[in-house]
């Protein structure tokens, strides 16, 4: 009942056979004049709402708003709405109806009104040829011819006026900060105009690399002490004995370079098999009752060959970093949730549900 009463589509009781008026009472249709379209109502079918008429075929109610506020005040016959009403023309409508004439009666506006459009006529897009289909491609040849007679009067100006050199642009330093950075230096911007002959280019591929351990450096000095008393072939220019003490001494201290480059590198960890059964020594424990292990990593683990806590707490920082490794999926787990730590615990009998 409490839906029945509440959607104006049900009805408690029967309703007029050829037509059950409904009229909006709400607040739009009651300022222009629903009250006047419920007097009639009164007058035509029965002075109460939901009681037929003498015949039986008509029937009446008021309701609230029926979604036509812009041309109120107006009423519902079943689906139909018949709005802009004045009391005359709904006493035309209901004699109609009780006719069976219903059908004839034009729904929507009673007045000449287009839907909803203004009671005074449209205001804007008044000339309905401007939005056509013909007219707006007439326009749009009519544009295009404009737009290339303009390009025709540009191309004709530019032909006659004369032609002005194009003037290189002047760039300006203004506010660039001056650096000595080899990387800003103008002399060594590339690529080079100049180009490399075939020739050149030719003999610098040919040339051998030196060989590997050579203790000269080419082009400057000769390392290896010359003939004849342990001079130095270089006949007392200071510059270039200076030159080969320096890259003496770099060579020697290459090996130190090394070992410190191989004292600094990280050490991979030291991994070994831990003890691992082909089947449990009687009932198996229950992995999963350690932190972070569920279903997947039990399995794991017992597909490894570890089924006691005993065998977990046993293992050494080597046998951890080895099952740490093979955790597909799970790598680094075993030592981040302490797992050793934990089956020394559970291997003694402790159990989550016990106090630590």
């Amino acid at each position: 009942l409490e839906v029945a009463t509440f959607y104006t589509q049900f009805q408690l009781g029967p309703v007029g056979t050829r037509a059950h008026i409904q009229v909006c009472g709400t607040t739009p249709c009651m300022l222009r004049g629903s009250e006047a379209l419920m007097d009639v109502c009164k007058s035509k079918i029965h002075h109460d709402q939901f009681h037929l008429n003498e015949t039986g075929t008509l029937s009446w109610e008021e309701v609230e708003c029926l979604g036509v506020c812009v041309n109120a005040p107006m009423v519902m016959v079943f689906k139909d709405t018949y709005e802009d009403l004045t009391p005359q023309r709904l006493e035309e409508i209901i004699d109609l109806f009780e006719q069976g004439k219903g059908a004839s009666v034009p729904t929507g506006p009673q007045i000449k009104r287009d839907f909803a459009a203004p009671a005074s006529g449209y205001t804007t897009l008044q000339d309905k040829k401007a939005i056509s289909k013909a007219e707006r491609q007439r326009l749009a040849k009519e544009f295009a011819k404009e737009q290339a007679a303009k390009a025709a009067l540009a191309a004709a100006s530019a032909a006659a006026s004369p032609v002005v050199p194009a003037v290189a642009p002047v760039v300006s330093n203004a506010a660039t900060p001056k650096t000595a950075a080899m990387e800003t230096s103008p002399a060594i911007k590339g690529p080079s105009k100049v180009k490399v002959s075939a020739k050149a280019e030719e003999k610098g591929s040919s040339e051998p690399a030196p060989k590997a351990g050579s203790t000269s450096v080419r082009g400057i000095v000769d390392l290896k002490p010359a003939a004849g008393g342990g001079k130095d072939r270089s006949n007392g220019n200071s510059k270039i004995s200076k030159t080969a003490d320096s890259a003496s001494q770099m060579l020697a201290s290459a090996p130190k370079a090394a070992k410190l480059t191989a004292k600094a590198a990280p050490k991979a960890p030291v991994e070994q098999a831990p003890e691992l059964l082909k089947a449990p020594r009687g009932a198996a424990d229950d992995l999963e009752l350690i932190w972070g292990v569920g279903p997947k990593l039990a399995k794991i683990l017992n597909d490894m060959g570890i089924w006691h806590f005993s065998q977990i707490a046993a293992w050494g920082k080597a046998e951890l970093n080895w099952v740490d490794d093979r955790l597909t999926g799970f790598k680094g787990r075993a030592s981040r949730d302490e797992w050793v730590k934990q089956s020394k615990k559970l291997a003694k009998g402790w159990r989550p549900s016990n106090s630590v």
